[in-house]
């Protein structure tokens, strides 16, 4: 069976070629491979179609029979490497925190440690009969991010 690592060494000159990197890499039964990229840019599919060609071409196909998929991170997709989530600044995300709590809001900046997100909520406030909108600012450290996402706002 093919691993992930073989994978990813083939994959290597091209990615830095296309100032692409990966995010993922995955080998099911029957060597079915999934690998998923991103840049810091965006990510067109003629670069997947390219590091899919590269990487069929560093694997020998007569030793083990295989099936590639190559694709990019998009809306949806988990954010799993602190690299990704620079060019969501801005951009919706929702994230659930390791303690379970779950917030939505703009992912307003990056660290090396985690990231900045404002968010609103409803609360009581003082001298209002009713609940109202508050904005909040807060940062979450990468350690405390179970998951996150990129959401897309239809208002």
């Amino acid at each position: 069976m093919i691993s992930a690592e073989q994978v990813v060494q083939a994959a290597q000159a091209a990615l830095d070629a296309e100032s692409l990197y990966i995010v993922e890499v995955k080998v099911a039964p029957g060597n079915i491979i999934s690998v998923v990229v991103d840049a810091d840019g965006p990510v067109g599919i003629d670069a997947c179609i390219a590091l899919s060609r590269h990487i069929e071409g560093q694997l020998d196909r007569e030793q083990e029979d295989f099936e590639l998929s190559v694709l990019s991170s998009g809306i949806g997709q988990p954010l799993l490497l602190a690299r990704q989530y620079a060019k969501r600044v801005g951009r919706q995300l929702e994230v659930l925190r390791t303690d379970g709590q779950k917030l939505q809001g703009e992912l307003i900046d990056v660290t090396p440690d985690g990231v900045g997100l404002r968010y609103t909520a409803r609360e009581a406030v003082e001298g209002k009969k009713r609940k109202q909108e508050v904005v909040h600012e807060t940062r979450i450290p990468f350690a405390d991010i179970k998951r996150a996402h990129e959401v897309v706002p239809f208002r």
